[in-house]
């Protein structure tokens, strides 16, 4: 799972020189901080939050899910909202259960 896209590749305001990252958060962004950084830590909760509902199928991952979590991440933890100093796990799984990932896949499973 890759956020580079959001700390590098992105645009917002599109005709700025602002990532999305940098934009939401400049002044982690001025201290080094890429979301990128949070990956493995955000794919292990991913598992681990299924893992908690005995779903041990192998993690695939929509886009539809993954971006809603990152937008949640954005939007909540932000400068424009909380502007936290550090996106933390319980950061990440508030975010998770916003989008009901764990709910739609417990559906999805228990049919196979």
């Amino acid at each position: 799972m890759s956020l580079r896209g959001y700390d590098e590749d992105s645009r917002y305001p599109v005709d700025s020189d602002y990532s999305f990252t940098r934009y939401f958060f400049p002044d982690l962004f001025d201290e080094g901080f890429r979301l990128e950084q949070v990956a493995e830590e955000l794919y292990e909760l991913f598992i681990n939050l299924r893992r908690e509902r005995s779903i041990h199928t192998p993690l695939n991952l929509s886009m539809q899910y993954f971006t809603r979590v990152i937008e949640y991440i954005l939007m909540m933890y932000g400068v424009d909202s909380e502007n936290v100093k550090k996106i933390t796990l319980a950061h990440m799984k508030e975010a998770i259960q916003f989008t009901n990932f764990v709910q739609a896949e417990q559906a999805t499973h228990k049919f196979t």
